[in-house]
Order: C-alpha cells, then sequence, then structure tokens
C-alpha cells in the first residue's frame, strides 16, 4: 500500500495527466488557412478570449467565432474543435493505473485550466481507452477552471478548491508543470511538486511506493 505524509493528492491535468502539445493546435489551425503557425500563434495567446473561455466567461460557440474572426474565415464546428483538440496527446495507461492504487490510500483532486471543449475530448478518450465514464472515475472530485469561473494561478482557485473540499492546506500535495501555478499554490500553503513533461512525471515521484 502506498504511504505518504499528505492524504490530499491534487493534480493538474495537462502536462501531468495527459500529455499535451500546444503548438499542434496552432499547427491545425494554421493548416485550415495555410498561415504561419507561428504568427498565428502570438495572435491566438495574445487574445482575451483564451483566457475567457477557460473561466467559462467564453462559450464554445463565441470561442469558435473568436477563432475564425482571428482565421478571417469561417469553419464547421467539427473542424475548429478537431483543430483545437490536436494538442491533446495520450493518457499512458501507467499513470491510470497510478491514480487507481492511490486512491485506495489517499483522497484525490484534479484541478485544471480547460475548456469544455477538450473536457469532452479527454473523456471520449477515456472511454475508448479505458472504459471510463471521464476523470470524475478517476478522482474524489473534479475542478474545472471553465465550471467554476476561475483559474491558475490566481490564488481564489486553490482557496476555493481546499474550502469546497474541506481541506487543510497543509495536509495536500499539488502536482502541475508550471512554475506559477506551483508558487501561488505554495503560498496558501500547500505542499508543491513540480512534474517537467517527459523528464519527471507523477509515476517517477510514486517510484517504488506501491
Amino acid at each position: 500500500m502506498i504511504q505518504h505524509t499528505a492524504p490530499n493528492l491534487i493534480f493538474d491535468m495537462g502536462g501531468v495527466i495527459i500529455d499535451i502539445d500546444v503548438q499542434l493546435a496552432m499547427v491545425a489551425f494554421a493548416k485550415l488557412v495555410d498561415c504561419d503557425a507561428e504568427e498565428l500563434k502570438s495572435r491566438f495567446w495574445g487574445s482575451d478570449f483564451f483566457h475567457a473561455h477557460e473561466t467559462g466567461h467564453c462559450s464554445d460557440a463565441e470561442f469558435r467565432s473568436h477563432i475564425c474572426a482571428l482565421l478571417q474565415k469561417t469553419f464547421p464546428d467539427t473542424d475548429l474543435d478537431q483543430a483545437w483538440n490536436a494538442l491533446l496527446l495520450e493518457i499512458p495507461a501507467k499513470r491510470i493505473e497510478l491514480l487507481k492504487e492511490l486512491r485506495k490510500t489517499h483522497k484525490l483532486y484534479l484541478l485544471s485550466n480547460t475548456n469544455a471543449i477538450h473536457v469532452k475530448a479527454i473523456n471520449q478518450l477515456l472511454l475508448e481507452q479505458y472504459e471510463l465514464n471521464g476523470m470524475e472515475d478517476l478522482f474524489d472530485k473534479v475542478y474545472y477552471s471553465h465550471q467554476i469561473g476561475k483559474r491558475k494561478p490566481g490564488q481564489e482557485i486553490y482557496t476555493h478548491v481546499l474550502a469546497d473540499a474541506g481541506l487543510n492546506a497543509q495536509d495536500c500535495i499539488f502536482f502541475d508543470d508550471l512554475p506559477a501555478n506551483l508558487q501561488a499554490a505554495a503560498e496558501t500553503g500547500i505542499q508543491t511538486v513540480q512534474i517537467i513533461p517527459g523528464h519527471f512525471t507523477i509515476n517517477d515521484y510514486f517510484q517504488g511506493t506501491i
């Protein structure tokens, strides 16, 4: 059985549970209109609608409209969603198995900056590959930024999770790949572990404990 000093484990999703490559989405969008992916990337990340989508202040339909405006051409929703979901890669089976083992001895929570389009695609992947109905099957509770109206690294999202789940910060470990997100969590008193995609995974962290 797994033994650890903190009974509550909080996991980021992208880069921690599922592998991602944001550049692939930019390439996919660029291919729709045959433009430069790097130039599109700078305009995409410089737009407010991305963060608004992640906090639920921009609907999926509005997000797609903004993308079409950015590309200066209209596309079917399916084409836009497919391009946006191109950044989603693999959920390794060993991570699924690790989470199942961890849940036997810990409370598990998911905390992700994400959106409904990505969640739908990830849940479909989980169903097809692992016969899971969604991340909810692996965690005691999931917290998605677009559902609660807050996003990392704003401290409000961490205090929201702690209050909603009834957790003491010092009894939690948070796993994320972005330093800014980890720093904000640490400032609330949560223990943190940085995951480095391709170099240090959650399986590496728990190696030898199960």
